[in-house]
């Protein structure tokens, strides 16, 4: 006669989420925060375009005395290298988002560049028609190269950044920060050119921001905020497997929080923040700030990293000094760009 053995399974059962149905696209506080930077940038342009003067053409006498003595090797390096970004970019980004077959996206990106440009493009002839062109802006003595280097213009930069804003949620941050990369070389290519004053750049640089981030708000961005599952693989990782997970019934305005219990059966307080809440919680101490008076808010950390560390260390310093709160279990990255505090 045999006996039956129970066999236990080395992995832990996995938890039971209680989580309702997230939205694959949402509006997000970061995209009202660029929407805001992108308009005040573009009145700045027109500030400048209103008050162009002798001086700003000066400026840019000055700048191009720097380069009229490069040679010719150099010169012909720095028109190749500046129209060849700017000729890649686009078939770049469209093999890019068909490889990926973001249809949507594509379409999101047309009307996002396109609308800076005809924006700018309509911007630059009121500008004109009001305040003129300065005279001495023609009469500045430009290298020979300069004649050739009317691509790529302020409006096609305006669309590029338009575009660049629009696809950053969709972006991984070394892919943001080569895209920025390539606009600062296009800016830099046309200060150098001399066929562009500061305000037309400056006007190029908030109108793309602008268009790029008022689409995103029409369309909406794809979702990063951590799920339960990213909760759970993330205390998993850590060494506390989780057997329960709900979102907890309580206001937070910087964080999303969430009750457990660990597989040994212990409670646990999750806060989880990703860089929408923080973006969020500085739009709120913006509005404080011009509301009301007298508000001692301290300034917003750097990063979102160094805002959880110092929440981490104050928990442990108080827990420490013999004060009843809750300990902290652990602290640790959950989903795409968010964090997680555990207590």
């Amino acid at each position: 006669m045999t006996q039956a053995h129970a066999v236990t399974s080395p992995f832990p059962a996995p938890p039971e989420i209680e989580e309702p149905a997230v939205e694959r696209h949402v509006r997000s506080a970061a995209d009202a925060l660029r929407l805001t930077v992108g308009v005040i940038v573009s009145l700045l342009g027109l500030l400048l375009a209103a008050g162009v003067s002798n001086a700003a053409v000066g400026f840019d006498r000055d700048i191009l005395g720097v380069f009229e003595n490069l040679p010719d090797a150099v010169e012909r390096l720095l028109i190749a290298t500046a129209q060849a970004v700017a000729t890649l970019f686009p078939f770049v980004v469209l093999a890019l988002v068909l490889y990926r077959r973001r249809f949507r996206l594509l379409g999101m990106l047309v009307v996002a560049g396109v609308t800076a440009q005809v924006a700018l493009a309509g911007i630059n002839a009121g500008v004109v028609s009001l305040f003129g062109r300065p005279e001495l802006l023609e009469a500045i003595a430009r290298p020979g190269w300069v004649a050739t280097a009317a691509f790529p213009d302020s409006e096609y930069i305006a669309g590029m950044v338009a575009v660049i804003t629009l696809a950053a949620p969709w972006m991984s941050t070394r892919w943001r920060r080569a895209a920025w990369g390539l606009v600062a070389l296009a800016l830099l290519f046309r200060v150098v050119s001399g066929t562009d004053l500061p305000s037309d750049l400056v006007l190029a640089l908030g109108v793309g921001i602008t268009s790029g981030s008022a689409w995103l708000l029409v369309f909406g961005a794809p979702n990063r905020q951590p799920t339960g599952a990213h909760i759970a693989e993330a205390m998993q990782r850590t060494g506390i497997p989780l057997s329960r997970l709900k979102p907890a019934s309580v206001d937070a305005r910087s964080s999303v929080p969430y009750f457990g219990e660990t597989a040994d059966g212990r409670p646990v307080f999750m806060k989880v923040l990703s860089s929408d809440q923080r973006d969020k919680n500085l739009l709120f101490r913006i509005y404080r700030f011009l509301r009301f008076k007298g508000v001692d808010d301290r300034g917003a950390f750097v990063s979102l990293q160094r805002f959880i560390e110092h929440e981490a260390l104050v928990a442990i310093y108080v827990n420490d000094s013999g004060t009843r709160t809750p300990r902290l279990l652990t602290v640790t990255d959950v989903g795409v760009d968010g964090f997680l505090l555990a207590y």
